[in-house]
């Protein structure tokens, strides 16, 4: 029953371009972060 509380890829197909970009830009914000602080 708890399988039901996840999201099924049959009715969001576009649920992991979604993570892969929403991880993307998550990554790339933190970089971005950690060389400003390396760099400052």
């Amino acid at each position: 029953m708890g399988a039901h509380s996840l999201t099924d890829p049959n009715q969001t197909p576009n649920t992991d371009e979604y993570y892969l970009a929403d991880t993307r830009r998550v990554l790339r914000s933190v970089v971005k972060r950690e060389t400003a602080l390396t760099y400052s």
